[in-house]
């Protein structure tokens, strides 16, 4: 049985490809990066049970990296099924409301 020469060709580029395509994003991964202003213990992990980070004026720092939840990136009432309700404080619902009825034109999310 032969192999043509096309396909081996076919099969080398795609090959090259795919090694170009992997190491591109093996250094975005950053596994051994450590954030800087982490609380540590002794061996080097993250302190999971220090004090919470503060700003010069007293409230809880929430810089950093943050990871959304896969589901939870446009609209929280999405994640209520069964015709529950959302508990919204009436400030938030207010806010949800007018939204909702002006198709989020003033959403700080479209216009990221």
């Amino acid at each position: 049985m032969q192999i043509s020469a096309n396909r081996i060709s076919a099969v080398t580029i795609a090959l090259v490809v795919l090694l170009f395509v992997t190491a591109l994003s093996a250094p975005a991964q950053w596994l051994n990066f450590p954030t800087p202003g982490i609380p540590r213990t002794p061996d080097g992990e993250p302190d999971l049970f220090a004090p919470t980070p503060r700003t010069p004026d007293g409230q809880p720092d929430m810089s950093g990296v943050w990871m959304v939840p896969s589901g939870i990136t446009q609209d929280i009432a999405d994640l209520v099924k069964d015709g529950k309700e959302v508990p919204f404080q009436p400030w938030a619902e207010d806010i949800f409301n007018e939204r909702r009825a002006n198709n989020s034109r003033n959403d700080p999310n479209i216009h990221c």
